[in-house]
């Protein structure tokens, strides 16, 4: 796999001149991999592409897979943050979401990203489930902000159908307590506002201006290439392409001189509904330009969401309170052009 990824990223050597801004090894469990393979896909995008010195550079890994040799042997390499899946800080939630690490695992792994100096690490936490007492999320965002962390990344919880985790909880359990996961994210607000978080993103806190540059992109509509299974790209301009996600079939592929991916030209509409789609998830929202040009036919729409206090406006920009994120999918929706 290693050595197709490795293959893709010279065969598109051409597609992005400009110095790479960030580089964020994810879509799975990146850890896993030994630092001698990612020490191959560092030294490919280095020989092909102009990575900027400042670059962020991101790995996704679990608690478990974290200890002093593998993240010293990170850093030599050019990695600087790590982004951790730690879920939670108790281990009966651990158990139930059938995650390998513990408590004190997550906990020692966010000290050792401190002691190497990965500075902006993220840590992921997850909240409403019925599991998830009011006093537990508070005391897991505690332990989260009093750790040293400068950003974290909360997501209410979401289980795909047909999973083995899906099939085995729903036989016994209410998987989602949405009033109780509205409650969670009330006072996730609230504590950003008290602890001087910025709650920048509708699942995303930062100290300061502690962005994931890498994800910011996403939300700016920036260009960005994604290699590997299932990996997507964007132009910036309105050619989305996406590989195909089967591993043996994109070895092969890709080996063998195939087509591995596919592509979609994007309408003015669909660009601008994209804009809406990842603009409104931000604190800044989009610009009124966009509301005024595109969503003549929505403007009645966007009146009553400021009037219902699910949106409001600034001389630029249109975007949403915290109330209107919370169900800023049906927003979004309304907003779309058809």
């Amino acid at each position: 796999m290693v050595d197709a990824i490795c293959a893709e990223i010279a065969l598109r050597k051409n597609e992005f001149i400009a110095p790479l801004q960030s580089i964020y090894f994810g879509g799975g469990t990146p850890s896993l991999l030994s630092t001698s393979q990612l020490d191959q896909i560092m030294n490919c995008l280095q020989m092909h592409y102009k990575i900027a010195a400042n670059a962020e550079i991101t790995l996704e890994a679990n608690p478990e897979n974290i200890n002093s040799n593998f993240l010293k042997e990170l850093r030599a390499l050019g990695i600087n943050r790590l982004s951790i899946g730690v879920q939670s800080f108790y281990l009966e939630h651990l158990s139930w979401m059938n995650r390998s690490h513990n408590a004190d695992e997550a906990r020692a792994s966010i000290a050792l990203a401190h002691q190497y100096q990965f500075d902006v690490s993220s840590i992921d936490l997850i909240y409403g489930f019925e599991q998830l007492s009011m006093a537990q999320w508070k005391e897991n965002l505690r332990i989260a902000s009093e750790s040293g962390l400068k950003h974290l990344s909360c997501y209410s919880l979401t289980i795909e159908e047909k999973t083995p985790f899906y099939k085995k909880q729903s036989l016994k359990n209410k998987l989602v307590d949405e009033e109780m996961a509205k409650q969670h994210f009330d006072f996730l607000h609230e504590f950003a506002s008290i602890n001087h978080w910025n709650h920048y993103e509708i699942s995303n806190l930062a100290l300061d201006k502690n962005y994931s540059r890498h994800n910011t992109a996403y939300w700016q509509s920036s260009p960005y290439l994604g290699f590997g299974p299932s990996a997507h790209s964007f132009d910036g301009i309105k050619t989305r392409r996406w590989n195909i996600a089967d591993n043996l079939s994109y070895i092969d592929r890709l080996l063998n001189n195939q087509i591995f991916w596919e592509t979609e030209v994007l309408s003015n509409k669909q660009r601008i509904n994209e804009e809406i789609m990842v603009g409104l998830r931000t604190k800044n929202g989009i610009s009124k330009q966009i509301i005024a040009a595109q969503l003549a036919d929505a403007s009645h729409k966007v009146h009553q969401f400021i009037a219902n206090g699910f949106a409001k406006t600034t001389s630029s920009n249109f975007y949403l309170t915290k109330e209107g994120w919370w169900c800023s999918d049906h927003i979004i929706s309304e907003l779309f052009t058809a």
